[in-house]
């Protein structure tokens, strides 16, 4: 991992971000071009935001989906019977078929990920998220919001996580560009600067 300063004296992480993979981005350019056509793209990024929502607050659920040792037939039967259960588009549950058939599950976040993106940029806004150390309250998601949207100079649509491990700050992630203002990552910094003194 690469870190440089940015003009406010954040270190900003240079990396390939695995939520926007190479091949997730090329499903859900797919998934992307095929729900156009349909006219259900709402219907599909709400939909796939709530797969992966469930794969991403389950981890085992996500394991099974990943992992070479398990059947594609009871992957694909797992995938169904949660689209069956939560009323997933067709088109969602048969991408997430696809993927696991050709041996991407790894990929299904990536491909989420990537769809909001372009769905994002196809009403002209930003998809960022912001992770906090505590919850942030509504008022300060507002105001970061506004602050990012005023930044970035686009209507901004944020997702806010919370991570304990930060101490204290935010990290603001703006596709795969991740801008760091954490206490962790200063103590991180901090830490790497004395090792090499």
């Amino acid at each position: 991992m690469r870190r440089a300063q940015t003009e406010m004296g954040y270190p900003v992480t240079a990396q390939a971000s695995v939520q926007y993979s190479a091949v997730g981005l090329r499903y859900a350019q797919a998934l992307f071009d095929m729900a156009s056509e349909g006219k259900a793209l709402e219907t599909v990024e709400r939909d796939l935001t709530q797969f992966a929502g469930l794969t991403r607050s389950h981890p085992d659920l996500a394991r099974v989906l990943a992992s070479p040792l398990v059947k594609v037939s009871e992957k694909v039967a797992t995938i169904n019977a949660i689209a069956g259960k939560l009323g997933l588009s067709d088109l969602v549950a048969k991408l997430a078929g696809v993927v696991v058939t050709n041996r991407r599950g790894t990929e299904l976040l990536a491909i989420a990920d990537s769809f909001a993106r372009l769905c994002a940029d196809a009403r002209g806004a930003k998809r960022v998220t912001v992770t906090s150390a505590k919850e942030l309250t509504e008022e300060q998601t507002s105001a970061v919001q506004a602050m990012l949207a005023k930044a970035l100079g686009s209507t901004v649509e944020m997702t806010a996580q919370v991570d304990p491990r930060l101490i204290d700050g935010l990290q603001v992630k703006i596709g795969s560009r991740l801008v760091d203002a954490s206490l962790r990552a200063k103590l991180d910094a901090l830490k790497s600067a004395m090792k090499g003194a």
